[in-house]
């Protein structure tokens, strides 16, 4: 396969990085990037419009938890643990981005205490070559792909504010409950990861989805509320699940499980902590907390948008994951010369990308 140096191709802007002190920046609406994405918002920019970001520095330039190239658009600031590239369109930015995220980089990185992949290195970093017009229509998909999923996940976010106003709406303003008064925390079960049958059913820990399994402990939508470690989170799980022995799973007394998200949203957990050496929520204290009360005349007047909502939030859940998915086993063939874009378009259209046809891509 032809290959391409990056250095070739993209112009760097790191010359335009300005890093900032916490104690220094000016707060304000523009995203401030470090090496794994947006650390705090500014005031003022370093670079406007659309650039491909890289990490400069940090584990994950080995460990590859996280990404470490994305397409940032509009105004932000920009810190020096990452570079940014620019001189290309946004879909071929976009193609450079996921070639990146494919290629082998550990040998273009330096040091193990502190990695660093310099500006040097990163230009010699080898991506494959097809051309200016195969590559502006990979990452058209691409771009596609991924501004769908972020439509969605905005969508959803802002259903998901919606259905909370609709209940602080309507709880008392002077009076409240306790915990145990509406529910039941049971807790989740042992599940090691070597006695998991792969499945669709995700396996719950206190930060959120660990794995799957072939089988639920709770077959109904409930509420997952993360009980060593991660204290006190939230997960509203609106399918059927295993939550670990890390986690509390919720069994309501009187109202909806979905409310009852709404309402734990309101409670102060960090207090109920009484490990010192592992964060751990005491079930007991945490029953004894103040939780807001809801009537059930209230919760009547608005369920049914209330369900509708939730309707809606498990749709877009359901097709991000699909996008999602959809892009990763069309990302390894894309790049591999192995389908054609054309191909690889009516899949992603399959998964609701809409993307609109054009004659003679490659």
């Amino acid at each position: 396969m032809k290959m391409q140096k990056i250095g070739d191709v993209l112009q760097s802007f790191d010359s335009a990085r300005v890093p900032i002190k916490a104690a220094d920046r000016v707060p304000g609406e523009i995203p401030y990037l470090g090496a794994s994405g947006v650390v705090d918002h500014v005031d003022g920019f370093t670079h406007d419009g659309s650039f491909l970001c890289v990490a400069e520095d940090g584990a994950n330039l080995l460990t590859r938890s996280l990404p470490i190239a994305w397409v940032q658009d509009g105004a932000f600031w920009a810190n020096n643990h990452l570079h940014v590239l620019g001189g290309v369109s946004r879909n071929r930015l976009k193609f450079f981005q996921y070639a990146i995220e494919l290629a082998n980089i550990a040998s273009f990185v330096s040091g193990s205490a502190q990695p660093k992949l310099n500006q040097a290195s990163l230009r010699r970093v080898p991506v494959p070559d097809f051309g200016i017009v195969r590559e502006e229509a990979i990452g058209n998909l691409l771009c596609a792909l991924d501004d769908k999923i972020a439509a969605d996940t905005s969508a959803m976010f802002m259903a998901e504010q919606l259905i909370d106003a609709l209940v602080y709406e309507n709880v008392s303003t002077n009076f409240s409950v306790s915990i145990a008064d509406e529910l039941i925390l049971h807790y989740g079960k042992s599940l090691p990861a070597s006695k998991r049958v792969p499945g669709q059913i995700p396996v719950i820990g206190s930060g959120g989805i660990v794995g799957w399994h072939s089988s639920p402990l709770i077959e109904d939508p409930t509420v997952v509320v993360g009980r060593k470690g991660s204290i006190g989170t939230l997960h509203w799980i609106d399918s059927s699940s295993f939550p670990i022995d890390t986690t509390f799973w919720v069994q309501p007394k009187r109202l909806p499980t979905r409310i009852l998200y709404s309402l734990l949203k309101l409670v102060d957990f960090s207090g109920s902590n009484t490990d010192s050496a592992v964060p751990g929520l005491n079930r007991s204290v945490a029953y004894e907390m103040a939780l807001p009360f809801i009537s059930d005349e209230a919760v009547a007047a608005v369920w049914d948008r209330v369900s509708s909502l939730d309707a809606l939030c498990s749709h877009l859940k359901r097709e991000v994951a699909c996008l999602a998915k959809t892009r990763d086993e069309l990302l390894p063939l894309l790049m591999s010369g192995k389908i054609t874009v054309k191909d690889a378009e009516q899949e992603a259209n399959a998964a609701g990308a809409d993307i609109a046809s054009e004659e003679n891509k490659a």
